[in-house]
């Protein structure tokens, strides 16, 4: 029997201020389009006039109307690709039972031991056993694999894509404590 091996696709993580970033630019648009246009109450008085309105832009109202049902029908969309691009792919991770390969572009940036890393974690979120469907909203991610070189602590972030792929990193992770081989294993909820 050959050595057991997978090779996932390595995905880099937009940082939270970047996500943060997009979604108030994208609410802060949203109220400033708002504040364009007046505001009536159910009698059909008006409770604000609005910035065109008080600027002598009064003929643009309608266009800032367009604009705001535009916004408004779009926002779930919008929230839901800015959510999903969080994730980009950057190169390909590759777990024996003896070498973890790091590899970017077709070229290998690590080839490490397993058994020479310090402090080895891994994270997997994609299927409990015996689960049928995947536990986050993005299929596939928050798989880490960490590990201390040289004092330096490297966190890898893996894309599982199938069920079979998640049974073959757990049958690694069991010939690694077959071998000898001690790391920790973290859920989702812990830090890593």
């Amino acid at each position: 029997m050959g050595e057991l091996s997978i090779t996932c696709e390595l995905l880099k993580r937009r940082s939270q201020k970047k996500i943060m970033g997009l979604l108030l630019a994208y609410i802060a648009f949203f109220i400033f389009v708002r504040l364009l246009t007046p505001h009536y109450s159910k009698n059909g008085e008006v409770l604000y006039r609005g910035l065109l309105s008080q600027f002598d832009y009064g003929d643009y109202i309608i266009y800032a109307q367009y604009t705001y049902y535009f916004l408004l029908i779009s926002a779930p969309f919008v929230f839901t690709i800015i959510i999903k691009n969080t994730l980009t792919i950057i190169g390909d991770i590759t777990i024996t039972e003896h070498k973890i390969i790091i590899s970017r572009k077709q070229s290998i940036l690590y080839k490490l031991n397993v058994a020479n890393l310090n402090h080895l974690e891994i994270q997997f979120n994609y299927f409990k056993r015996n689960d049928f469907e995947p536990r986050s909203m993005i299929k596939g991610n928050n798989n880490v694999i960490g590990f201390k070189k040289l004092g330096i602590p490297f966190n890898f972030e893996f894309l599982l894509q199938t069920k079979e792929e998640d049974e073959i990193c757990r049958n690694i992770l069991d010939k690694w404590t077959a071998n000898g081989i001690s790391y920790e294993y973290r859920t989702v909820l812990s830090k890593f």
